[in-house]
């Protein structure tokens, strides 16, 4: 019995073709969707590249008091074992398989392993990280449970946990992947080249970075000058090649932004094509096998109208000049806190579930996490399950048909200190400076109404005063603490 679990730091949802995306090529996650559960209401408390306080890991709230009661104190849910500790104490083999292990709480696990791998135009298909992770998961998977057999010929049940960046910054996959949608840019420069220049700067990027930031962020700014005397001569020449470049082949910012687009989308095919590949690892094992895939983070490329104005921030290909990555990490629009939540459970080659079945229940990271636990613990045969340490909502309503109950509200925390809130109807997000010493000011909000709505383009917060106050009524109650 094992539960095998696939997370991510950046994918958005609505790049997956089982959340209603048209033109990027998922069967993987398509597949996954079909044989088993879909959450469509998934939402990140802190969207972002997880830490070792993520509610993956601690089960429970990083940051927020639990709107539904469950979270203990904090002085005592930090002394307090985590679900996983609890799992490896009762003899579950928890392992942690990374990209790279930094900044992960790699002492929770029974044994944690960093895989790593290289990325770029020119990188082997099986180099890149995520095929190197995947690839090790299927060799534990398939060879790694030996060892594990106990004195009475059967093993305890496991928890293999991969987790990737995702979709990285900067975001180049090998060039079949790069290049995989380009051709969509024949509707946007005139002729047959739009491909054929998309490719260029692409390759450029490869080569010249310092180039290509020039070509990408902002054709018209001058190179910066350094000291160095050949610093100099090699920045003002690719300063005057960017400017003859955006004067000759570039007709439009909007090349911009859908080069980078096609070449994330790209990078999230690169990605299904090695999910389908563990999919199908879990398929042929002869044993019970839970599945889940989850991601913290989705993205934006200006579906949002405050962001179509900077739809890829001062990045190309999401890197920006201080190597941080995208500006818009961290805002809490729909495409970037609502990230997917798949899950299907597999008895010796077969589904024992209903196929393709979805929910609208809110949950939360933290659910995942009670969900995992309330699972592998039904595998504990002769020691008893620990009691539950996770203050989330169990989700495996959903395998065996039913309905998960959901919580009444969402929340997520913005890396500007910025607060959001979600239910059925509605969704709100107050700044950090509207946060006083005892209220919220309601002109600093954005109200948008859901599902209706779906890239939070019209703000109704003055025509719902009463909808916004009851929000932040919610908002102040459970607002983050100290942690």
């Amino acid at each position: 019995m094992k539960a095998v679990v696939l997370t991510f730091d950046r994918l958005p949802t609505h790049l997956l073709g089982c959340y209603g995306n048209e033109w990027t090529e998922t069967p993987g996650f398509d597949r996954l969707a079909a044989l088993g559960s879909v959450f469509d209401q998934h939402f990140a408390e802190v969207p972002g590249p997880v830490g070792p306080d993520h509610a993956w890991w601690i089960g429970r709230f990083e940051f927020f008091t639990d709107p539904e009661g469950a979270r203990p104190d904090d002085d005592t849910a930090a002394a307090a074992p985590s679900w996983i500790q609890k799992l490896v104490q009762a003899g579950v083999r928890c392992r942690l398989l990374a990209e790279n292990t930094e900044g992960l709480p790699t002492e929770l696990f029974y044994s944690s392993e960093a895989v790593g791998g290289v990325t770029g135009l020119n990188a082997a298909h099986d180099d890149v990280p995520i095929a190197r992770l995947v690839q090790r998961g299927i060799e534990i998977l398939e060879n790694g449970g030996a060892e594990t057999e106990s004195s009475a010929g059967e093993s305890p049940p496991e928890l293999i946990w991969l987790h990737s960046a995702g979709v990285p910054s900067p975001w180049l996959p090998p060039r079949l992947f790069a290049e995989l949608y380009l051709d969509e840019l024949e509707e946007i420069v005139d002729g047959e080249s739009g491909s054929e220049i998309a490719s260029d700067l692409v390759g450029q990027f490869e080569n010249d970075p310092d180039l290509v930031r020039l070509l990408l962020s902002d054709w018209r700014r001058e190179a910066e000058v350094e000291s160095d005397s050949d610093d100099e001569t090699r920045q003002t020449e690719a300063g005057s090649e960017a400017e003859e470049v955006a004067e000759e082949e570039v007709e439009s910012p909007e090349l911009e932004r859908q080069i980078s687009r096609l070449v994330f989308a790209g990078y999230v095919s690169m990605i299904d094509r090695w999910l389908l590949k563990l999919l199908e690892a879990v398929e042929r094992s002869d044993e019970q096998i839970l599945f889940v895939v989850s991601a913290n983070q989705g993205h934006s490329f200006g579906e949002t109208a405050d962001l179509v104005t900077d739809a890829v921030g001062a990045a190309a290909f999401g890197k920006s000049e201080s190597g941080s990555g995208d500006g818009q990490a961290g805002a809490l629009y729909d495409s970037e806190v609502r990230t997917p939540l798949l899950m299907a459970e597999f008895s010796h080659s077969a589904v024992v579930q209903d196929f393709g079945s979805r929910h609208a229940a809110l949950v939360q990271p933290v659910d995942l996490a009670a969900a995992l636990e309330d699972w592998v613990s039904r595998g504990l045969s002769g020691n008893p399950a620990p009691q539950a340490a996770s203050a989330g909502i169990s989700l495996l309503a959903a395998l065996a048909g039913g309905t998960p109950e959901g919580r009444s509200a969402a929340f997520s925390l913005g890396a500007d200190g910025q607060l959001g809130i979600r239910n059925r109807n509605w969704a709100l997000a107050a700044s950090a400076e509207a946060f006083g010493e005892d209220d919220l000011a309601e002109t600093e909000v954005q109200l948008f109404a859901k599902p209706d709505d779906q890239w939070d383009v019209h703000n109704v917060s003055s025509q719902y005063r009463e909808e916004v106050k009851s929000l932040l009524d919610i908002l102040r109650k459970f607002r983050p603490g100290s942690r």
